[in-house]
């Protein structure tokens, strides 16, 4: 059985410290947005403004930011625990650490299978946002009035000799 040098466990505790370090850093970050959110009452303004009024759409402020600060929390701790396991180096904080760790993979991984399912899952809602007529904007539906500010401010600017455009405009 081949023995690792002490080189080589000083390279990798280096490593664990630094990737717990900027895990430590973006738990917080996110701990202090879910606080942001969860204090931010308006957050639903969002889905009353004219072109989503006629949409079945909420955003629980406060369960979404309590689920984002306990998710801060626990890359938090388990950015703590690989700190520690970096400096001490002892089986009592490296188990814990390596649970965590792979907690915090598994939950990703499930995450990312989620907005996987949801991102394949959008045509249905982009149709619905897309062909809703709008009453405020003369029943008409918020593609064509996304299309119609985008001739005026982009494609207007665009014509030229080189590259003409159509007569309508």
């Amino acid at each position: 059985m081949a023995c690792i040098g002490d080189k080589t466990k000083h390279m990798c505790a280096k490593c664990v410290l630094i990737i717990s370090v900027i895990l430590f850093v973006m738990g917080l970050l996110t701990v202090i947005f879910g606080a942001i959110i969860s204090g931010n009452e308006n957050l639903n303004a969002l889905t009353e403004s004219e072109y989503l009024k006629n949409m079945d759409v909420e955003i629980p402020a406060s369960g979404f930011s309590m689920a984002i600060i306990v998710g801060g929390l626990f890359v938090v701790l388990t950015a703590v625990l690989g700190c520690a396991t970096a400096k001490i180096k002892n089986c009592l904080i490296t188990i814990p650490f390596m649970v965590l760790a792979g907690i915090l993979g598994l939950m990703m991984l499930i995450i990312g299978l989620l907005f996987l399912i949801v991102a394949t899952d959008t045509e249905d809602l982009v149709s619905q946002v897309c062909t809703t007529p709008i009453a405020q904007q003369n029943g008409q539906d918020l593609a064509t009035i996304a299309s119609t500010q985008y001739d005026n401010a982009v494609g207007q600017l665009m014509c030229s000799t080189v590259c003409p455009c159509d007569v309508t405009y």
